[in-house]
């Protein structure tokens, strides 16, 4: 028997569907807290203390002077220590607010690498679905030059029956996961990594395949000459693609 042509085995390029988990932001840093109270009622008292000292000296009653001093410097160091706890709370805050910064760039730097890796993903996702259909320019091509993938789909191809019939919009075959929210209070970090997740639902300028076996009846609606243009398409891909 003479053989004329002999394809060779055919490798299809996959793209099994996939998820990516994007992982919760960093726990916030603990905020600090401050009570008025626990200042002012001190104040207060030592306020009460000072007023009782000044009239016992003032009604003479308290006649010696070193013990009236000491006195007034333990009531200073008083105040100053009361004071301390509102300066180490700015301090405590402005802490933290570098703290809140720093988390935040740092989890938004980690989803931009995400948005990067997802592009790339998109971008191989539209030249599989092209090495796969093509196009008619494609089909000319491999009919011309006898290439490997002439004849390619047989029955038992699950796309068998697929037919590129232009490009658009098509899912994208990974799921991205954001995290989930704690009760109802919406974190900023989360929501920016939900954002990401739906503006990865598809890919844009992706072949599209026309299922006929699951079809079984389609119709091309339009204009005369786009409609015979569409079927040449159609029956070329079929003639080229098909293994009968």
């Amino acid at each position: 028997m003479n053989v004329l042509y002999q394809r060779s085995p055919r490798i299809r390029p996959a793209l099994p569907n996939e998820e990516m988990e994007i992982l919760r932001p960093p726990s916030e840093p603990s905020k600090p807290s401050f009570s008025m109270i626990a200042i002012i009622i001190p104040i207060i008292m030592t306020a009460v203390t000072v007023g009782f000292y000044v009239y016992m000296s003032m009604s003479g009653k308290m006649s010696n002077p070193n013990y009236m001093m000491f006195q007034m410097l333990s009531i200073f160091m008083m105040l100053t220590s009361y004071t301390l706890p509102f300066f180490m709370y700015l301090s405590n805050k402005k802490t933290y607010q570098i703290k809140l910064k720093e988390r935040d760039q740092k989890y938004r730097a980690q989803l931009d690498l995400h948005r990067d890796e997802l592009k790339e993903k998109q971008e191989d996702q539209v030249h599989i679905l092209f090495d796969i259909h093509g196009d008619p320019d494609v089909c000319y091509n491999v009919a011309k030059n006898r290439s490997s993938s002439l004849w390619e789909r047989s029955p038992e191809d699950t796309d068998f029956l697929e037919i590129c019939v232009g490009k658009g919009e098509v899912s994208f075959y990974i799921q991205v996961k954001p995290p989930r929210a704690d009760g109802y209070d919406k974190d900023p970090l989360i929501e920016a990594a939900e954002l990401l997740s739906a503006e990865f639902q598809t890919v844009d300028e992706a072949s599209i395949a026309l299922p006929l076996f699951e079809s079984k009846v389609i119709g091309i609606v339009g204009g005369r000459d786009r409609v015979l243009n569409m079927l040449r398409v159609m029956m070329a891909q079929t003639a080229v693609r098909l293994l009968a």
